[in-house]
């Protein structure tokens, strides 16, 4: 509520737009359903990082790409659970159309539905090539 001026009118009125009086009880509920309790994964997890990819013409994304594997795997990677297999899908786009980062996250959730072990449990992570994650977000990976 401070966060729209903190002003009585202000509160009233947002109270009254989303349920009333409960207002500032539902927004409570709703903090605490956003916070992460618990974050377990099965042994034995495939982690798989999608990444869609299209170098453009002044070739700087390649270099993206490069220090982006090498975070991941130099420092990244190792930060998370020792029972999880990680790996990094590079999904390229090679036409010169426009560049369509959907399209290349399905063709890899389809690619990784069709090809990889359905015994073990597939978490699948959609990523850029342009962010590098700090260690401590491994555990919500």
């Amino acid at each position: 509520l401070e966060a729209c001026g903190g002003a009585q009118a202000e509160n009233d009125a947002l109270s009254e737009a989303f349920g009333g009086d409960r207002f500032e009880e539902l927004a409570k509920e709703t903090r605490q359903l956003l916070q992460v309790q618990d974050v377990s994964v099965k042994a034995g997890s495939q982690l798989i990082i999608l990444v869609p990819f299209r170098e453009d013409a002044r070739k700087s994304r390649g270099k993206q790409l490069q220090a982006f594997v090498t975070h991941f795997e130099n420092a990244f990677l190792k930060a998370l659970p020792s029972t999880v297999t990680a790996h990094i899908l590079i999904l390229e786009q090679a036409d010169s159309a426009k560049f369509n980062r959907g399209k290349l996250l399905n063709v890899g959730a389809l690619w990784c539905h069709a090809y990889l072990n359905k015994e073990q449990d597939i978490i699948l992570c959609l990523h850029d090539v342009d962010i590098l994650p700090d260690q401590s977000l491994a555990q919500f990976y």
